[in-house]
């Protein structure tokens, strides 16, 4: 027989975790939509799995791009180009399969541009000194505009069939194939912080950067890496983005490095570094995704689902900031 004691025990030390809180929010938010939501033959379109389905992918690549941003914020930087260097990928891929390339080699291109950035990024941060805010300010501007002298600021399509079917499939005929990629990106990206000697490091980077340099730890090279993986997620998301859609374009990724930090936040990341799960920041995801959905469906204006998301976005910083001061 499980004693009082014990069960009580157990939920406390369940809500200690940090995606515990997030997934209580999800859950209320999935409750309040459900009983608010227009609904079709006695059921609710909200939880129709037709319209889960569509959210989830539409949100994958925002939650495949917060991966690497969540290692960055803990890392106590910062990515602003995330966005855009999602679109440089997008309008590599689609070039280099419009001009025939195989989808393996067209993938690589994509992904080598976008890392190439994140690198640039960390190695100007973290070799040169400059802070992060504005180096990768900078390169949202140098990737989009590259991204737009690359492609002539056409739309690139007539892409190989395959390919596209990839990111407008399902796998098993379960889940959409970019849910199922962003998944395994999640996974990765939680093992690499969670039980790897790097992730260690970026924790301990994020938290006091000077007592990481005297501990011995390569803060250069930690940097880079970061910004390094920054870049090939983003790219990741670039790839599944152009399959959904079936064309690239400059314009790709436009406004995502603003949802990915949200994502982060709302997550549980602390801005200030050194504390921050990925499994959290794809769950911000997933807030982001279905409350902006769920405002949709109940036909509420486009400016005001902004307004909605800002609050939600200030209200988790708020929170991370009390618990920070309860600890």
């Amino acid at each position: 027989m499980v004693r009082p004691a014990a069960v009580h025990g157990r939920v406390l030390k369940a809500l200690r975790f940090r995606e515990a809180g997030v997934v209580l929010v999800l859950a209320l938010m999935g409750l309040l939509l459900w009983a608010v939501a227009p609904r079709s033959g006695g059921e609710s379109i909200f939880l129709s799995r037709e319209n889960l389905m569509q959210v989830a992918r539409a949100f994958s690549f925002i939650g495949i791009a917060a991966v690497g941003a969540t290692i960055v914020i803990v890392s106590g930087g910062i990515d602003l180009s995330v966005g855009s260097v999602l679109g440089l990928a997008v309008v590599v891929t689609a070039l280099a399969l419009s001009a025939g390339w195989g989808t393996p080699a067209a993938c690589a291109a994509g992904l080598a541009a976008a890392t190439g950035c994140g690198l640039v990024n960390g190695a100007l941060i973290a070799w040169a000194g400059l802070p992060p805010f504005i180096v990768t300010l900078g390169m949202l501007s140098i990737a989009r505009g590259a991204g737009y002298w690359l492609s002539g600021g056409r739309i690139v399509s007539g892409l190989p069939d395959g390919f596209v079917a990839f990111g407008q499939g399902f796998a098993a005929s379960l889940a959409p194939i970019p849910v199922v990629v962003m998944v395994a990106a999640t996974v990765a990206g939680a093992v690499l912080m969670r039980s790897t000697a790097f992730g260690r490091g970026v924790h301990a980077l994020g938290g006091n950067e000077a007592a990481a340099v005297l501990a011995g730890l390569p803060v250069r090279r930690i940097k880079l890496a970061v910004y390094g993986l920054a870049g090939l997620f983003a790219g990741l998301a670039g790839l599944m983005y152009v399959a959904r859609f079936g064309y690239g374009s400059s314009t790709a990724g436009v406004g995502y490095e603003l949802q990915v930090i949200s994502a982060v936040v709302i997550g549980g990341t602390s801005l200030s570094g050194g504390d921050g799960t990925v499994v959290g920041s794809v769950l911000g995801a997933a807030i982001i995704g279905f409350l902006t959905n769920g405002l949709t469906l109940l036909s509420v204006p486009e400016e005001y689902n902004q307004l909605v998301v800002g609050v939600v976005i200030i209200a988790a910083v708020l929170v991370d900031r009390l618990r920070r001061k309860e600890a």
